[in-house]
């Protein structure tokens, strides 16, 4: 499985049958966008073998030295990092759920999740992501406008690091019926959530002429 969603802190894969696990550490442990890096966990030795002999043969999975030096400077904040950024994603969502042109919250951290009771198996605490559903009656031009208006928020497609970011979610790249309205997905970086919420509400204006 791909643990990146939770990292090491949130879920521990092998304690739960999975014999195979992989994970970006360019999110939580990097932090910062600047450690290109995954990790390939496997519970049994004959596994670890196979995927040895595959790296080897094929060169990949190597990774600098300067970027693992990085990484092991900061896995011990990794904990500190996520349950920071976890608190301000659910400050954020606290402040959408409030808004009159936002339908919808999608996180597993909310009860009205049809994932919340695996979560709460599973997870128990939530980390930096989730999306909103805009208004159906919102044009592309409004909501173009308010992500433009975002000062804080970067326009990204990576998570995990200390900037926050936001991105609107495309039908093409998604399995599942995605809901009338505009999704975005937003990032809860590591900013004070004051100022997050402050330059969510100045960008509301854009939603409204």
């Amino acid at each position: 499985m791909d643990n990146t969603w939770a990292s090491h802190i949130r879920f521990k894969p092998l304690e739960h049958g999975v014999d195979v696990v992989v994970q970006a550490t360019t999110k939580y442990e990097g932090g910062y966008g600047d450690t290109p890096s995954g990790i390939v966990i496997a519970k049994h030795p004959e596994d670890m073998q196979i995927i040895a002999d595959e790296l080897r043969a094929t060169g990949n999975g190597a990774v600098a030295p300067t970027t693992c030096s990085r990484l092991y400077h900061r896995i011990d904040s990794t904990e500190e990092r996520l349950n920071q950024h976890a608190d301000n994603a659910q400050r954020l969502i606290d402040w959408f759920l409030k808004q009159p042109f936002v339908t919808d919250v999608l996180s597993p951290t909310l009860e009205t999740s049809p994932y919340h009771e695996r979560f709460e198996r599973y997870f128990k605490k939530g980390n930096c992501l989730f999306s909103i559903v805009l208004r159906s009656d919102l044009s592309a031009k409004h909501v173009e406008a308010f992500v433009d208006a975002l000062n804080l928020f970067w326009v990204a497609e990576s998570w995990g690091g200390h900037l926050s970011l936001v991105l609107p979610v495309h039908a093409k790249r998604e399995v599942a019926p995605l809901p009338a309205g505009y999704v975005l997905r937003f990032h809860a970086g590591l900013e004070d959530y004051q100022d997050l919420l402050r330059d969510l509400s100045q960008a509301t204006r854009c939603l409204c002429k």
